[in-house]
């Protein structure tokens, strides 16, 4: 049987298997597919769910769901075409702008 809470006592932070079902739970898994993840039997964490902090804790990893990078293609933005290299350190400032770059001090 894995515990719910570290020590019974402190009911604020939750144990270890616990906790590895709500990270699971936040990166999209089902409750059974996180439960076996975790190592627990599904029974546990619908027990689990009998507490408050627990299940405000589970509804919270479901709404914040995964969290993957966001990345922004610019090539989308420049019409397909890759954005032009930027100089080199130390290249003189007139070569610079001629190359269309703008100079901010």
């Amino acid at each position: 049987m894995a515990y719910l809470f570290k020590r019974e006592e402190d009911e604020r932070e939750f144990s270890y298997p616990a906790r590895a079902v709500l990270a699971a739970v936040a990166r999209g898994l089902s409750e059974p597919e996180a439960a076996g993840e975790a190592g627990i039997d599904v029974a546990e964490v619908r027990q689990w769910k009998r507490d408050p902090a627990f299940r405000a804790a589970l509804r919270r990893a479901k709404r914040e769901g995964p969290h993957e990078p966001k990345c922004i293609d610019l090539r989308n933005y420049l019409g397909g075409e890759s954005p032009p290299a930027l100089p080199p350190p130390g290249t003189p400032q007139a070569q610079v702008e001629e190359e269309g770059w703008r100079v901010v001090q």
